[in-house]
């Protein structure tokens, strides 16, 4: 019984991976000039544009000072007493 099912649970396992691989869209990769890295998704049926950028800023900066850009964020609720950008 056993020597029936391993057979089968393996055919499936193969079916079951390759139309997943064939189901998933085409990713286009590459980096521009001055290292933007992008991903493009062609996907006519869908009119759609998702932009996400990721900025080297905030915590990940943070280094040895962790907190400083969390507490710089939460400062800037508190108002600066009246005074401008300027005068700050």
């Amino acid at each position: 019984m056993i020597k029936r099912i391993i057979p089968l649970i393996t055919a499936l396992m193969i079916l079951l991976t390759t139309t997943l691989s064939l189901a998933a869209p085409k990713i286009e990769h590459w980096t521009t000039e001055q290292g933007l890295q992008v991903y493009y998704v062609n996907v006519p049926q869908i009119p759609m544009l998702d932009a996400r950028l990721t900025f080297a800023a905030g915590g990940v900066r943070d280094d040895k000072t962790a907190g400083v850009s969390k507490m710089t964020s939460a400062m800037l609720h508190e108002g600066a007493a009246g005074l401008s950008a300027d005068q700050l």
